[in-house]
């Protein structure tokens, strides 16, 4: 059965900003050795619509294997909020899982 990634928001107590924490499909979890690297990263915002927009695009992201790779920021860019490619293409390179 094929793995389904998605982001959920999450806010930290005492924290207005929101943050999404999602499982990465092409980053390399090392105390595994496989893809679904948990991730949380600050979305820049307290507001909660905006948090949910953007939420939705890195989930637009998760669910398409054509961006699991480095090589699709450049597309991933003209399509997604920065914030959203910023977050997504974090931190891939080397350690990165090949979906060829």
């Amino acid at each position: 059965m094929e793995q389904r990634y998605s982001a959920t928001l999450s806010r930290s107590q005492g924290r207005n900003a929101w943050s999404v924490i999602f499982r990465h499909p092409a980053r390399i979890d090392l105390n595994t050795g496989r893809p679904g690297l948990r991730v949380r990263q600050g979305l820049g915002t307290s507001d909660e619509d905006e948090a949910n927009n953007l939420k939705e695009e890195l989930n637009q992201l998760l669910g398409d294997k054509s961006y699991w790779n480095a090589s699709a920021r450049g597309e991933a860019a003209q399509r997604f909020h920065p914030r959203v490619v910023e977050i997504f293409f974090h931190g891939m390179g080397s350690l990165q899982a090949d979906f060829g």
